[in-house]
């Protein structure tokens, strides 16, 4: 299967939890800024500020907290679930 430029679509880091984080309080604020926008026009002006900031989390946020993940051992952090109840 080629995949052609979708290969290297991760490369420069995973967006997806800021976009997921930013996207509905960015359309919030655009549409209270522009009243009577519509749906198109949000999506034109939140989708670029949306992505930016996801870049910028990724890069000062996201990315370094992930440098510590090797300080927590799994044995000792278990993740909780439902049947240890």
């Amino acid at each position: 299967m080629n995949l052609g430029k979708l290969r290297n679509f991760g490369k420069y880091g995973d967006f997806s939890y800021g976009m997921y984080v930013y996207a509905f309080p960015i359309q919030q604020a655009v549409a209270s800024y522009f009243p009577g926008i519509g749906i198109r026009g949000i999506f034109a002006y939140a989708l670029p500020i949306t992505f930016m900031l996801s870049f910028i989390s990724w890069h000062i946020i996201e990315k370094p907290s992930l440098a510590y993940k090797r300080y927590f051992n799994k044995d000792r952090y278990p993740i909780i679930r439902s049947d240890n109840y």
